[in-house]
């Protein structure tokens, strides 16, 4: 059960008491999960990197499912949902299926966002390399320092370098540099335990 909600402002109880909830309205699967109890839990994994838009023959790849419409990659719900329209779009124009036929969905893609896209993809590296879960959520926290038409452009995918200054302060500027640091150490060297790609940290254990 996915849950996105910043970990410092909910504990485990709070988690279960929502998917409880949540649960008791979903029925047949309410039954199945009458009983169940939450054995073990871990941090976010993040998305694994660059995905490209793909075209091939009698098919669209879309991105990266995971980090579209995550506002804590960068890559902006608006983006997510424009990205659908414009597959939509090329789909029911097309002669065929064949991949010349579906290549415009790249022009339309890289027309609307493509100035954007390599600044998001190099935020989504440091996030998977250098970032702990309690900066993720001092970043989000951040996210209200912004006025509502920043705001706007950080949910709709159109960021610059001037937005991402301002989501920042000199607490996360120094973790980052630490991580960065303490990752491209040799193990006897390093000085705090390294972020591995997955992203998986344990936060809870119960039985």
């Amino acid at each position: 059960w996915a849950d996105f909600c910043p970990e410092s402002q909910s504990t485990l109880k709070d988690l279960q008491k929502r998917v409880l909830s949540s649960v008791k309205h979903l029925p047949p699967h309410n039954a199945f999960f009458k009983n169940a109890k939450i054995a073990y839990s871990y941090g976010r994994a993040g998305p694994s990197g660059k995905v490209n838009h793909q075209v091939h023959d009698f098919l669209l790849a879309i991105g990266d499912a995971g980090g579209c419409g995550t506002p804590a990659t960068l890559e902006g719900f608006r983006e997510a949902v424009d990205s659908a329209k414009m597959a939509y779009d090329t789909i029911m124009h097309s002669k065929g299926y064949a991949k010349e036929e579906l290549t415009p969905f790249l022009r339309l893609f890289h027309q609307a966002y493509g100035r954007y896209y390599g600044l998001q993809w190099a935020i989504r590296y440091v996030y998977l390399r250098w970032v702990r879960n309690k900066d993720i959520d001092r970043w989000l926290t951040n996210f209200k320092k912004l006025n509502d038409d920043d705001f706007f452009k950080l949910i709709k995918g159109e960021h610059t370098l001037r937005l991402i200054f301002k989501t920042l302060d000199i607490v996360l500027v120094m973790n980052l540099f630490l991580n960065m640091l303490n990752n491209n150490l040799p193990s006897f060297f390093q000085f705090r335990r390294p972020i591995t790609p997955s992203k998986k940290e344990a936060i809870h254990e119960t039985h």
